[in-house]
């Protein structure tokens, strides 16, 4: 570390120059407003001049997220083990 590192440095930081951007999680019951929560917050972060992006799990439109999307409407008997693993991967 150099001596303009301060205590809240982050050597990836320093090297690169670049810096880590922030992960925001919303949870919740389905259907109570975290789609619409998530979009009006990455809208205020753009405002202002933040880059943010949209993200939505599962991802239904590949194919493992078919399976997840299928299990989830259906029910479809997946082992417990299996269908973490997969919304794992899905990420």
């Amino acid at each position: 570390m150099g001596s303009d590192d301060g205590p809240h440095s982050n050597s990836s930081t320093h090297i690169t120059g670049n810096k880590r951007g922030s992960m925001i999680v919303l949870e919740g019951c389905d259907r109570t407003g975290k789609t619409t929560q998530a979009h009006k917050l990455v809208e205020s972060l753009s405002g202002s001049g933040r880059p943010a992006t949209f993200m939505r799990f599962p991802d239904r439109t590949t194919h493992i997220g078919g399976i997840i999307n299928s299990y989830l409407g259906n029910g479809s008997e997946l082992e417990d083990h299996a269908i973490h693993l997969l919304f794992s991967a899905n990420r």
